[in-house]
């Protein structure tokens, strides 16, 4: 079960940058953090996922898109209500719906 959870370090960095801090002890913080999610619990499983789908739109950048007319890098990815806006290298913007990103992801983006 374990593995599951292989980036748990990464997840407890990006709690502390989203201000989420241990009161007394960090080691007992993470071991709560890490049982929870060992046991499903509701709100610490929807910051796993929502810090994985960070992490995944944290990945586009740098990755070159190929889209339409577009072919070029994308700099930054920014999340809107509805929407993933990616910002291009010229400055142009491509919006994507939350709900079609993983497609996206998988036909129209590749490596540097």
């Amino acid at each position: 079960m374990k593995q599951m959870y292989e980036d748990f370090d990464e997840f407890i960095a990006w709690l502390k940058k989203d201000g989420l801090k241990p009161l007394k002890s960090e080691r007992i913080w993470k071991k709560k953090i890490f049982a929870n999610l060992l046991n499903n619990h509701a709100k610490s499983v929807e910051n796993y996922k929502d810090f994985l789908q960070d992490k995944k739109l944290n990945s586009l950048v740098g990755k070159k898109i190929t889209y339409k007319d577009f072919n070029k890098l994308v700099c930054s990815v920014e999340s809107s209500h509805n929407f993933y806006t990616l910002k291009l290298e010229d400055r142009s913007i491509l919006k994507v719906k939350i709900k079609d990103i993983d497609v996206f992801i998988k036909n129209h983006i590749g490596g540097r």
